[in-house]
C-alpha cells in the first residue's frame, strides 16, 4: 500500500472554519447524549432513588468523560475507520471532513428530537447510520465495510439478550437470598461486599484488556491483567466490608428510629414486654349477644388493672348431696379509657370456663357497686 501523500498546509487552511465548526457541533453532539443516552443509564438509579437528580449530574459528567479517556479508544477507532473505508478519501480530505461534520450534525438533531419526543434511544445507532449514510452518498456501496457493520448490528441484537438473561440471574439471587428473608438487611450488608467487588473487578478488566492507548494498557498481558483485577476487588471487598457496611448499618438503624415503619426490622425490634401490655379483653362467646359488637380500638394503649373479689356461696338447697360449693373469684378487668368497658366473669376454682357470663356494656366510670348489682343478679340466675 503506497503512503499516504501529504497535503500542504496551505490547501488546509481555508477549511479551517470546517474544523471550528466541527468542534461547535461535536459540543452540541455531546449535549444531546448527556440528555438522552446518559438519562437512560443513570434513569433507574435516579428512580429507585439510589442516587438524586443533581448528584447522577455530577456523577455523568466525571464518570462519562473518564470512560470515554479509558475504554473509548477502540470504539472511536472503529467509527473512525471501521464502518467506511477512509482509504478512499485520501485525495479528498475536504470531502471526509464534510461528511464527518454532517454525520454528528445528524445525529445530535435526532437524538435532541427523541428527547423532547421522550423516547429513549442509543447514541450509538445514531451515528453508526449517519456515518454509513454520508459514506453511501459520498462513495456508494463501496465505501462501506459490510461486514464490519453486520458485527455492529449484530451486538445491537446480543447485547439486550445478555443483559437480560444477566438482570435475571441477578434478580432471582437477590430476591431468593436477601428480599425473600424476613429481615432482609443483615444478607444485604453481607452481598454488598460481594457486589462491589464483582464491579471493580469486571471494570479494571475492560479498560486494561480494551488497552487504553493513553495509559498503556495495551501493553500489559493477560495474566496481569487478570491478577490487577483480582486484587483491586478484593481490596475493594475489604474496605467496603470493615468500613462501609457498618456505616449503612448505623444508618438504617437511625433512619428506621427516626421514622418507623412496618418493616421487618421494627417488628424484631419489638420487646417482649411491650407485646404483653397490649390489653387483652375478650369480647364474649359467639353465642352472646356481645360477640357481634366489634373490637374496640382506643387511640393510646390503655393501662389494665385487674382486681379480684372473693365470695363464698354457701350452701345450695337445690343440691342433694349438700355440696359446697367452693369459693369461686370475680375478675374484673378494667380499662383506663372512656371509650372501653369492662367484662366481668365468674370463673371455677380450677380456672375453667366461666359459669356464667355477663354482657359488656360500655361505661364511662366503672365502680364496685356496679360490678356487686351484677354479680347479685348472676348469683340469681345461678339459683334458678
Amino acid at each position: 500500500m503506497e503512503p499516504t501523500p501529504a497535503v500542504p498546509p496551505v490547501a488546509m487552511a481555508g477549511f479551517l472554519w470546517m474544523l471550528i465548526l466541527g468542534f461547535i457541533i461535536a459540543f452540541v453532539l455531546a449535549f444531546s447524549v448527556g440528555a438522552n443516552d446518559v438519562a437512560n443509564s443513570f434513569g433507574t438509579a435516579v428512580g429507585s432513588g439510589v442516587v438524586t437528580l443533581r448528584q447522577a449530574c455530577v456523577l455523568a459528567s466525571i464518570f462519562e468523560t473518564v470512560g470515554s479517556v479509558l475504554l473509548g479508544a477502540k470504539v472511536s477507532e472503529t467509527i473512525r475507520k471501521g464502518l467506511i473505508d477512509v482509504e478512499m478519501y485520501n485525495s479528498t480530505q475536504e470531502l471526509l471532513m464534510a461528511g464527518s461534520i454532517s454525520a454528528m450534525f445528524g445525529s445530535a438533531v435526532w437524538q435532541l428530537v427523541a428527547s423532547f419526543l421522550k423516547l429513549p434511544i442509543s447514541g450509538t445507532h445514531c451515528i453508526v447510520g449517519a456515518t454509513i449514510g454520508f459514506s453511501l452518498v459520498a462513495q456508494g456501496q463501496e465505501g462501506v465495510k459490510w461486514s464490519e457493520l453486520l458485527k455492529i448490528v449484530l451486538s445491537w441484537f446480543i447485547s439486550p439478550l445478555l443483559s437480560g438473561i444477566m438482570s435475571a440471574i441477578l434478580f432471582f439471587l437477590v430476591r431468593r437470598f436477601i428480599l425473600s428473608k424476613a429481615d432482609p438487611v443483615p444478607n444485604g450488608l453481607r452481598a454488598l461486599p460481594v457486589f462491589y467487588a464483582c464491579t471493580v473487578g469486571i471494570n479494571l478488566f475492560s479498560i486494561m484488556y480494551t488497552g487504553a492507548p493513553l495509559l498503556g494498557f495495551d501493553k500489559l498481558p493477560l495474566w496481569g491483567i487478570l491478577l490487577i483485577s483480582a486484587g483491586s476487588a478484593v481490596v475493594c471487598a475489604l474496605v467496603v466490608w470493615f468500613f462501609v457496611c457498618p456505616r449503612m448499618k448505623k444508618k438504617i438503624e437511625r433512619e428506621i428510629k427516626s421514622s418507623p415503619s412496618e418493616s421487618p426490622l421494627m417488628e424484631k425490634n419489638v420487646s417482649p414486654k411491650e407485646e404483653h401490655e397490649e390489653p387483652k379483653v375478650a369480647l364474649g362467646d359467639a353465642k352472646s349477644p356481645v360477640g357481634d359488637v366489634g373490637p374496640v380500638a382506643p387511640q393510646h394503649r390503655a393501662a389494665v388493672e385487674e382486681r379480684t373479689v372473693s365470695f363464698n356461696l354457701g350452701d345450695l338447697e337445690e343440691t342433694p348431696e349438700q355440696e359446697t360449693v367452693p369459693s369461686l373469684d370475680l375478675k374484673e378487668t378494667s380499662i383506663d379509657s372512656g371509650e372501653a368497658g369492662h367484662e366481668e366473669g365468674i370463673v371455677g376454682p380450677e380456672g375453667g370456663e366461666s359459669l356464667a357470663q355477663v354482657p359488656r356494656e360500655v361505661v364511662d366510670e366503672p365502680s364496685l357497686e356496679t360490678s356487686q348489682a351484677r354479680l347479685d343478679g348472676a348469683l340469681s340466675n345461678l339459683s334458678c
